[in-house]
């Protein structure tokens, strides 16, 4: 039986008990188990401190100007780990993959520069970092539900 399920069994018998003795013994239950439960919240594993840590400098190396001639992938090995490796961690700590999260930030970028009319598509495209401004448009619509002419219309 699992730690927690077997000190609420104990602690739910003890609550049925009138005895001071007994009642000392359910806070002491109670300690025990709220414990039980704060412990990994106030102290997490080095190995999700690490990952957590990976996952946060890739989404800062993200962040940064790419070179049109760099991959994300190129970008990422910077960190010492294989792409898959960090695309794992990242998945877990964003729930996006490194391209997911990259074209989110892309496109929301690409929102506030449409705001402009006199701004076309494939200057913004160009400027929040798609070379191919139809390939733009389609990862636009994906993330908008809407093409990036009729966003700003």
């Amino acid at each position: 039986m699992e730690p927690a399920n077997e000190l609420l069994n104990k602690l739910t018998f003890c609550r049925t008990s009138s005895r001071a003795a007994q009642k000392a013994s359910c806070r002491g239950l109670f300690l025990e188990l709220l414990l039980l439960i704060l412990t990994p919240v106030f102290n997490p594993s080095p190995k999700e401190d690490r990952s957590e840590h990976l996952a946060n400098e890739a989404r800062k190396l993200l962040q940064q100007p790419i070179s049109q001639k760099q991959s994300i992938q190129e970008i990422l090995q910077t960190l010492g780990r294989s792409y898959a490796h960090l695309c794992r961690i990242f998945r877990k700590i964003y729930s996006a993959t490194p391209i997911e999260y990259l074209n989110a930030v892309r496109i929301e970028n690409a929102k506030s520069l449409l705001r402009n009319p006199r701004r076309n598509v494939s200057e913004v495209a160009r400027a929040v970092g798609f070379n191919d401004p139809q390939y733009f448009s389609r990862v636009f619509r994906r993330y908008t539900g809407v093409s990036p002419r009729d966003f700003y219309w």
